[in-house]
């Protein structure tokens, strides 16, 4: 065990380190920070968060509410400027690391009893952070979501008083945050089922969509009349390919963020399963890989939708290991030399420091070199649009929010929704060829055919290109100087 908790626990202060330095500068890690922070800074200015989609802005707010209200309601109280707002809404997901840290050593103390194991289970979680803790250093709700989903499973599988009514609230506040994360409750559901506990059953049921109704209601008559074209229609126009995105996202799983871990979970799920023990464990994990399995297939999705699954491998790993030991089983040894193969074959090849925090999802480090100080500073593309504010169409997410009024941003999610006839993309094509715009700002050498086709709308409109680098292309009309 020594040999995995003394790397572990080093890499895991190094990825918190990193984690807070990052999410306290308020540079853009990736375009979805900025458009949850367009929805928070709408919140903080007492606006409406799902405005009626009827024409311009086309400024979707995709996510269900509690994604935007803390951070929100914290820069109203406070008086944040936007900056001050994408740091307050990173602060809700380093709160929620510290919750999830502390959950999962409680959960190994309270189930297995084991004092090694209780140490190793957060320095475990942190050491595979780039499955899953993904996005706990960003404005997202993927991070207090996981917590909410393992509190509310933890609260079914111990069972305290007045459980079926805490489970309900920890069950809807999660789908508040983001509605893919239903494997908990379906997870919690089928166990009541094969325990035939139909009364707590009902009670869960009921509460939850007593509060599920409220959550509904409320977001549409207190924070917009849109409530539903924002986080439902707009989202169900999403193509879905689950097999396809499977064959893409599991491999690059397994090969550049599960490693060892996955023989190592495969192994202990098999071992739990031939001895009939931790069978809420086992239902938990096996619902968590369907749902990953559906969700993952939204065009679009990326590797943050596996978290909670990386994290159920991790319990799985543990609670078996745990197992083992109390049964003196040889198996044992199986495990163990996976994540210790997986661990110092790691060092060996990248050195004692190679376990860093990586901007890029997909490709993590050491096999690219992502950071905040490799992102251009947007401060001089805000100083040179902002005197055109309210006359410039900008398509770079970032410098759109900052400067204020956003016509447009998540140029790639209206691109799918211009590609299944949701949103009629002649609406912004006519205000360009109407030239409404003073400046229309794209990103460098546009590719998608729905960009290309505005850049040809504002060149055959009279709009002339007046500046190209590595971030964007702008073009602006005659008469502005």
């Amino acid at each position: 065990m020594i040999l995995l908790l003394v790397p572990w626990t080093f890499d895991g202060a190094r990825i918190i380190r990193q984690g807070v330095q990052t999410a306290l500068r308020p540079i853009a890690t990736c375009g979805t920070e900025m458009h949850i922070l367009d929805g928070v800074a709408c919140v903080a200015r007492g606006e409406p968060l799902y405005p009626p989609m009827d024409g311009l802005p086309l400024a979707y707010h995709l996510y269900n509410p509690l994604t935007y209200l803390p951070a929100g309601w914290i820069g109203r109280c406070w008086g944040l400027d936007l900056d001050g707002l994408l740091v307050a809404g990173r602060c809700v997901s380093l709160a929620s690391l510290v919750g999830l840290l502390a959950l999962v050593a409680w959960y190994m103390r309270r189930s297995t009893g084991n004092a090694w194991l209780t140490a190793l289970a957060p320095a475990m979680v942190l050491y595979f952070h780039s499955s899953t803790l993904t996005d706990f250093f960003r404005n997202r709700p993927e991070t207090p979501a996981i917590l909410l989903s393992l509190t509310a499973w933890m609260i079914a599988r111990f069972r305290p008083r007045g459980w079926t009514a805490l489970c309900a609230v920890a069950c809807v506040a999660t789908m508040a945050f983001k509605p893919t994360f239903v494997a908990a409750p379906l997870a919690i559901a089928l166990q009541l089922a094969c325990e035939r506990r139909f009364r707590a059953l009902f009670e869960v049921m009921s509460i939850s969509l007593a509060l599920g109704l409220a959550v509904v209601c409320g977001s549409y008559l207190l924070l917009g009349e849109g409530y539903f074209e924002h986080t439902v229609w707009a989202m169900m126009s999403n193509p879905m390919q689950p097999i396809e995105r499977s064959f893409v996202l599991y491999p690059l799983l397994a090969q550049m963020h599960w490693g060892w871990l996955l023989p190592a979970a495969l192994c202990s799920a098999a071992w739990l399963t031939r001895r009939r023990t931790d069978t809420p464990l086992l239902i938990y994990l096996a619902v968590c890989f369907s749902i990953t399995t559906i969700a993952h297939g939204k065009i679009g999705s990326d590797l943050n939708y596996h978290g909670e699954l990386s994290f159920l491998m991790v319990l799985t790993t543990l609670t078996a290991i745990a197992r083992m030991h109390a049964a003196e089983a040889r198996f044992i040894a199986t495990p163990l030399l996976c994540l210790l193969a997986g661990t110092w074959s790691a060092i060996a090849a990248y050195g004692p420091t190679w376990n860093q925090l990586s901007l890029n999802r997909s490709v993590p480090h050491p096999y690219v070199d992502a950071s905040l100080d490799e992102i251009p500073d947007p401060s001089k593309y805000l100083s040179r649009y902002a005197p055109h504010r309210g006359r410039v169409l900008i398509l770079d997410d970032e410098i759109s929010v900052h400067v204020g009024d956003p016509v447009v941003y998540d140029w790639y999610g209206l691109s799918l929704l211009f590609d299944s006839g949701h949103v009629r993309f002649e609406t912004l094509e006519n205000t360009v060829r109407e030239q409404r715009y003073a400046v229309i700002v794209l990103g460098p050498l546009p590719t998608s055919k729905w960009s290309i086709r505005l850049r040809n709308a504002a060149l055959a409109s009279g709009y002339r290109l007046t500046r190209q680098d590595d971030r964007v292309e702008e073009y602006t009309s005659a008469g502005t100087r």
